[in-house]
């Protein structure tokens, strides 16, 4: 029996996220997926070196240690808009200074990779708190998602370097009598927090009351701040609907910025400002909408439909569909077919 028998619960809990995520049918953000695999890597490593600790398993804990912040780091960052120059300064720079403190100072790299840990930790958790619109590269309609897995992300972390810290102090205190009962008070902390990541994966958008049988879409008038912003958000709004930019499944708040010609960041303020909410949900809208009239007008499948409005997942058409519309795609289509004022306006 293993003498730290309560990690292998947080381990077993990060195998199930990791499941969930790659079986949620919603996109699958390398960094998140990434990741997941090395802490699950990294906490099955030291869960055998309480039961067999050699010098092998030292080493390749210590390189997964000292690999998992950046790694876990560049998966989000690499979808913000940060600076090239700066990214791989912040990326490579505190991984190889503790690599090179290790070889020199053996003794001080447990105390190097809890900085790591910490640094990137706190990082993640700062750019979480910036908002989803910071993930600029991500694709629209997945930013939230990627949002919550990097504050998951960071606090991991956090709660990680707390642990070596405790740990590394009972080891120089108590040469390591207390050291199994401080990492399973931590890796309780940690159960909540995996367990809150696994609902949040599986979680569904609750699905709004219909304010009429008709469930006519989409963008209510909304007050508006500025005659400026009003006048650029009508400009916008003519080139994606000309231009149906919408369809792209690809598009993200980068792309889209480069094809309206309004910088992101002015971009996203003016449909913040205008629409009260944020660029994914109304691009989101915009497909919807084509949506709505693919299912009332054409004999397409609901999954062609999805394909053809540009989204990537079923999953994710659906919650969209039921949070604008208050039915799913299916009954809006019947309804449609139900109403004869709607067949008359077909035909």
């Amino acid at each position: 029996m293993l003498a730290v028998p309560f990690s292998l619960l947080p381990l077993f809990a990060l195998i199930l996220l990791l499941a969930m995520v790659l079986l949620s049918g919603k996109e699958k953000q390398p960094g998140t997926v990434c990741f997941l695999m090395t802490c699950i890597v990294l906490l099955s490593l030291m869960t055998l070196r309480w039961q067999y600790d050699t010098v092998l398993l030292k080493r390749v804990q210590a390189s997964c240690a000292a690999l998992l912040p950046a790694l876990a780091w560049h998966g989000f960052v690499s979808l913000t808009g940060m600076r090239k120059k700066r990214y791989y300064c912040l990326l490579l720079a505190p991984t190889l200074s503790a690599i090179l403190f290790g070889f020199i100072w053996p003794r001080t790299i447990d105390f190097v990779i809890c900085l790591l840990f910490f640094g990137y930790g706190l990082s993640l958790i700062r750019m979480a708190l910036h908002g989803e619109n910071i993930f600029i590269r991500g694709r629209l309609g997945e930013s939230t998602v990627i949002l919550h897995m990097a504050l998951f992300a960071g606090v991991f972390l956090c709660i990680s370097a707390l642990t070596d810290l405790a740990v590394g102090l009972d080891f120089s205190l108590t040469a390591g009598q207390h050291a199994p009962a401080i990492i399973a008070f931590f890796q309780a902390l940690l159960l909540p927090l995996i367990g809150f990541a696994i609902v949040l994966t599986g979680k569904k958008v609750p699905v709004p009351p219909p304010e009429s049988d008709d469930a006519q879409p989409i963008m209510a008038d909304t007050a508006i701040s500025t005659q400026e912003q009003t006048l650029l958000y009508q400009r916008i709004e003519q080139q994606i609907r000309d231009r149906q930019i919408y369809l792209d499944p690809n598009l993200s708040l980068t792309s889209l910025a480069r094809k309206t010609g309004i910088p992101s960041r002015q971009l996203s303020a003016t449909v913040n400002a205008t629409r009260h909410c944020n660029v994914s949900q109304w691009i989101n809208s915009f497909r919807i909408e084509h949506a709505q009239r693919l299912l009332r007008e054409t004999p397409l499948s609901v999954t062609e439909i999805m394909l053809t409005c540009g989204f990537s997942t079923k999953s994710n058409f659906n919650r969209e569909f039921l949070r604008i519309c208050g039915v799913s795609p299916s009954l809006f289509r019947q309804q449609a077919a139900d109403n004869p004022a709607q067949r008359l306006e077909i035909g």
